[in-house]
């Protein structure tokens, strides 16, 4: 009887170990093998291979997100890239991608815009980004590319530490080749933000068919013969308002103020011609 009872003791003791360690198995699996982490329990991992397992396997889109946030190990994020269903979020990873190789392969023979706008992004070749912007077909690409060029970092310092003014020639006859010849006017904007050609800029804003371009356009005008033209004969409030600030004719801005039909445009040369006179 003394030698069952020890024996039964025995038998519920390993069961307890066994139910104790099939726990804790358990919780290891729930912590590191499941991807429906909690977005608090990712910020805490720092692991490559874990936070690009719960990335491309996540059901959770805002999940996978918050770990290629905290994912640099570029050959885990090409994993990832390789991998991963999600459409945005392959995108967010492409483009914290550095191989240029590989982001060149992406957009050379991907057919997703937002992919390949996510390539664009990582490129560090001034000249692979003057080709996309001209002669792209996906005008996303295109205006990507020219964000990229004006914006990046990496690549207005380039520009900045330039030993002539080449460059920086250069970069503005892309610009005004794009502005002026390119049929979606996004693109056109987005070269036209950073342009600093006053011929070009005269052009379009005062004889570009589209009123989004002719705003833009005069932003960056200081011509004052062109920007008399356009506040006195544009037919479109807005653009009429928008040359006003950059108006140094201070008898021009009182024409304005008396003679224009749009209160908001007298108000700007009101403001403009009050600017001008506090000047010392």
């Amino acid at each position: 009887m003394t030698r069952l009872a020890f024996l039964l003791r025995r038998g519920v003791s390993a069961v307890l170990t066994l139910f104790v360690l099939l726990f804790v198995l358990l919780a290891f699996l729930k912590l590191f093998g499941s991807t429906n982490t909690s977005p608090d329990a990712i910020e805490k991992i720092s692991d490559p291979r874990l936070l690009a397992k719960i990335a491309s396997e996540s059901k959770d889109p805002s999940i996978s997100q918050l770990a290629i946030a905290r994912l640099n190990d570029q050959t885990m994020l090409e994993k990832v890239v390789a991998e991963i269903k999600d459409s945005h979020n392959r995108a967010y990873a492409i483009s914290k991608l550095t191989n240029q190789t590989l982001l060149v392969k992406i957009i050379a023979e991907e057919k997703d815009s937002p992919v390949r706008r996510a390539a664009v992004s990582g490129l560090r070749n001034l000249g692979s980004l003057a080709r996309l912007a001209l002669q792209d077909p996906d005008p996303g690409v295109r205006e990507a590319a020219i964000f990229t060029i004006t914006h990046d970092k990496w690549a207005t310092g380039l520009l900045s530490l330039a030993q002539t003014d080449c460059e920086n020639d250069g970069l503005q006859s892309l610009l005004a080749e794009v502005a002026v010849e390119d049929k979606v006017d996004s693109v056109r904007i987005a070269a036209l933000e950073t342009l600093t050609n006053q011929i070009v800029l005269a052009t379009l804003a005062t004889a570009d068919k589209s009123i989004l371009v002719r705003i833009v356009a005069v932003h960056n005008l200081t011509n004052q013969t062109a920007l008399a033209s356009v506040a006195l004969k544009d037919e479109n409030v807005l653009v009429r308002r928008n040359a006003v600030p950059n108006i140094t004719d201070q008898a021009l801005l009182a024409s304005l103020v008396d003679g224009d039909k749009d209160p908001d445009v007298r108000r700007a040369a009101v403001n403009s011609l009050t600017r001008l006179k506090r000047k010392p």
